[in-house]
């Protein structure tokens, strides 16, 4: 009589103890990974920005989930950013809409550029709407993290059917 479990994932007994081989390991790690909620994606530099920032992007996601839960993918970059705005004010988050904000090349003032949002004086916020974010985002976002002297941004896409998905966070270090 053979002793084990039945495991229906791999479709048969499973031997008590019995080692993993290598694939399944790699598959094991595989899932796990693909089922954690929003990772860092992107971190220039090796630190984290700091409690408070972290504190502060924990509730604008919290704000962007309620935002994608209400009206779902297939709108404008606009009325994201108008339901964005109504969903910050109602929860007190404060944030600014559209500031400017210098850009400089070799120290002289070459223009102007604006950003989404920039909440609580500390986070980036960069709204899309698109079939997929494209790696030209994340350095658009990088770039206004440079520009600003800011340390965390996040890159949102309400353009997917979850949008845990559609979130990428970008960390800058100095």
């Amino acid at each position: 009589m053979r002793l084990g479990r039945y495991n229906s994932r791999a479709g048969g007994h499973e031997q008590n103890g019995a080692a993993k081989s290598a694939k399944d390991t790699k598959i094991a790690k595989r899932k796990h990974k693909e089922n954690e909620m929003i990772e860092v994606d992107e971190i220039v530099g090796f630190e984290e920005p700091g409690d408070d920032v972290d504190r502060l992007a924990y509730a604008v996601i919290g704000a962007m989930i309620e935002v994608h839960r209400e009206l779902g993918p297939g709108h404008g970059e606009s009325m994201y950013e108008n339901a964005l705005c109504l969903e910050l004010t109602a929860r007190a988050i404060p944030f600014v809409r559209q500031p400017r904000y210098r850009i400089e090349y070799k120290g002289h003032e070459v223009g102007d550029g604006r950003l989404d949002l920039l909440v609580g004086d500390l986070l980036i916020v960069e709204i899309k709407t698109c079939e997929e974010l494209a790696p030209i985002h994340t350095s658009q976002v990088i770039s206004y993290l440079k520009a600003t002297g800011k340390r965390l941004a996040i890159l949102v896409n309400f353009n997917v059917r979850q949008l845990k998905q559609g979130i990428k966070r970008i960390a800058k270090t100095n």
